[in-house]
C-alpha cells in the first residue's frame, strides 16, 4: 500500500517560518532605519530654515546696528517637542565688512547636532 502525502511535515513548516521570519526582520530593520533618517532630515531642514530666518532678520538691519560679538542665544521648540537653540556671532572683518555666522544646535537621535551658516555683510554708501 502506498502512503498518501497530503500535507507538510513539521520540519518543512519550521524551515518556512524561519525563512519568512528572517525576511521580515530585514524589512523591519530597513523601515526603522528609514524612519530615523527621515526624522533627522526633517530636523536638519527645520534648523536650516530657522537659521536662515535669523540671518535674514540680521541682513535687514542697518549696518551700524549689527554689533560685533556673540549675540544672545534663543531657544525654541520647533517640532515634536524637540528643542533647538540658535546664536549669531558677528565679526568685524574690515571697516565696511562683517562676517555673520548663525549656528543652530539640537539633540539628535545619535547625539548633539548643529548647523552653521555664514554670510558677509558690506556697507555700501
Amino acid at each position: 500500500m502506498r502512503k498518501q502525502n497530503n500535507g507538510f511535515t513539521y520540519i518543512e513548516i519550521i524551515v518556512a517560518a524561519a525563512i519568512i521570519g528572517f525576511v521580515l526582520m530585514g524589512f523591519c530593520q530597513m523601515f526603522i532605519y528609514n524612519t530615523i533618517s527621515v526624522k533627522q532630515a526633517k530636523f536638519h531642514s527645520l534648523a536650516y530654515q530657522w537659521a536662515s530666518d535669523y540671518m535674514e532678520e540680521i541682513r535687514q538691519m542697518e549696518f551700524v546696528d549689527i554689533e560685533e560679538g556673540n549675540w544672545a542665544s534663543q531657544t525654541k521648540k520647533l517640532a515634536l517637542g524637540k528643542q533647538f537653540t540658535r546664536q549669531a556671532i558677528v565679526t568685524d572683518e574690515a571697516d565696511d565688512l562683517k562676517l555673520v555666522e548663525v549656528e543652530v544646535s539640537w539633540q539628535g537621535v545619535s547625539g548633539d547636532k548643529s548647523l552653521k551658516i555664514s554670510y558677509y555683510i558690506t556697507h555700501v554708501e
